[in-house]
């Protein structure tokens, strides 16, 4: 089929541009375009994972699972959404498509190949958090209707999440100086970024509810789907969920169709002010107006520097965790810490086609590394603060050891993850986007750091008996962290 082939070149196209402009491509933990299956392989082993993790849960038998349906359901929109959309912006700022209008294609093969795109960037790989582990808990519980209410709840997740990736990657992707289209596009992704945000407490509200005897809860999307095949109205429910996400697929695609097919490209008013500085001071700058002018970005530091510490903050003060926590905190809070360095790969990211201008100045990887690393640490330090008041709420003065070892480890990672994706970096002046290191890369990055830090917590808690063994460990673990970090920078000190 054309428009299959279409796709695939639109697809390989994009991931060229983003990794280097010329010469020879690097090949090193790369997928080299092809099939759908290949493309998506390694997203597909990690959701799969993901899904059969939470299929386990049906060990604790059917109210276990119950709040386990509408979580997938959920991340599956979310999951997929982001991915769509970021791609899709992608795809109308560098034109992609208009080489295509040059060629002897229909138009109806054109918009095959617009939305066979979304299955090529991950659609495919979306079925796979939620099937296996439905497929999971129909096997334990010995019920195969949850199978076939998960496949399908699947599907509709899916198609909605393509259809609102088609709206948010439609929305400002041309432009950041205009203030209206900046608010419109960081609107969209806070809405989207806010989904998993309530996820949590939407659903243990829901299951609440219908432990308390209120029927009517299974009828509400995506609940409707476990209980699909016992009552009539949530089978109705379900086939309405359905019609949904198609009208808001049909609705996205035409909206994102309008957009990539029209000639002229909207622009401020006013010509851009412009002026030329240089130094620590000019660089930090710039990395904060490029947080500004990226929609995507200013609306995650909303959402993960202000409005999650602040919650996170009254959760604790109105609703105190367990005691029994507290002997456990330093080796949890290595765990926390060294995750939150994994984010640092977007601000890499949001330079976009202006990362080909950093080409022409006498700068070095590491000096990349350390200025996209501060920046990251400034924009998270409510986020940092925020963990530290929930650990003195805990434990009063002495909480301020794991509020030190959460703080040395975030701070460690971040530096490192920083110099990591430095280090990958193309030789010659190319486009930073996602598929500039490869999703093979960033996947073995989050798995092998996740895995890591994970471990090592879980590890610590389980074996070492006393406190004192596990404040040591723990400390180990972040010099560790810092000491990989300076080698790494050390080793950054090429040229870009």
């Amino acid at each position: 089929m054309a428009w299959r082939r279409v796709a695939s070149v639109v697809a390989r196209e994009a991931a060229y541009r983003s990794s280097r402009k010329y010469g020879k491509n690097r090949t090193l933990l790369r997928l080299s375009g092809g099939s759908v299956l290949k493309y998506n392989a390694m997203i597909m082993a990690i959701l799969c994972f993901i899904s059969v993790s939470m299929g386990m849960a049906a060990f604790g038998g059917r109210e276990v699972v119950l709040p386990i349906f509408p979580t997938m359901f959920l991340l599956e929109v979310l999951l997929g959404t982001m991915i769509m959309a970021m791609n899709l912006q992608v795809l109308i700022s560098d034109k992609l498509l208009e080489p295509l209008y040059h060629l002897p294609l229909e138009e109806a093969d054109i918009r095959r190949a617009l939305s066979w795109l979304s299955i090529y960037w991950g659609g495919a790989a979306l079925p796979f958090l939620v099937v296996p582990g439905s497929l999971l808990m129909a096997y334990i519980l010995g019920d195969w209707g949850i199978a076939v209410s998960g496949t399908l709840m699947s599907v509709a997740a899916l198609v909605l999440a393509i259809g609102l990736g088609y709206l948010v990657g439609s929305i400002a992707p041309r432009y950041t100086r205009s203030l209206k289209g900046r608010l419109m596009s960081t609107f969209a992704w806070l809405l989207i970024l806010l989904i998993g945000f309530i996820m949590g407490p939407a659903i243990e509200h829901l299951s609440g509810e219908l432990s308390a005897g209120h029927a009517f809860i299974r009828q509400i999307p995506p609940l409707s789907f476990f209980y699909m095949f016992e009552d009539i109205a949530s089978l109705l429910s379900s086939i309405l969920t359905f019609l949904f996400p198609l009208l808001v697929l049909k609705y996205g695609i035409d909206r994102f169709w309008r957009l990539a097919t029209r000639g002229e490209v909207p622009l401020p008013k006013a010509p851009a002010k412009w002026s030329l500085s240089y130094g620590l001071r000019a660089s930090l700058a710039k990395e904060f107006k490029l947080i500004v002018r990226t929609p995507r970005l200013l609306a995650s530091t909303i959402v993960y520097s202000v409005i999650f510490p602040l919650s996170f903050v009254l959760s604790v003060i109105s609703e105190p965790l367990p005691p029994e926590l507290a002997y456990m905190l330093p080796p949890i809070a290595v765990g926390i810490g060294g995750l939150g360095g994994l984010s640092v790969f977007y601000l890499y990211t949001a330079e976009a086609a202006g990362a080909q201008f950093l080409y022409l100045l006498p700068i070095r990887r590491s000096g990349v590394g350390v200025i996209k690393f501060m920046v990251f640490t400034i924009v998270n330090l409510p986020l940092i603060v925020a963990i530290g008041l929930v650990f003195s709420l805990l434990q009063g003065m002495f909480g301020l050891l794991p509020f030190i070892l959460y703080a040395s480890t975030f701070i460690g990672s971040a530096l490192l993850n920083s110099l990591l994706y430095a280090n990958f970096l193309p030789k010659e002046q190319s486009h930073w986007s996602s598929e500039t290191f490869g999703r093979n890369l960033l996947a073995l990055i989050v798995l092998g750091e996740g895995a890591s830090f994970l471990g090592m917590t879980g590890l610590i808690v389980i074996i070492l008996p006393s406190q004192m063994l596990k404040i040591s460990a723990s400390l180990a673990v972040t010099l560790a962290v810092w000491m990989i970090a300076l080698s790494m920078y050390v080793g950054a000190k090429r040229p870009l």
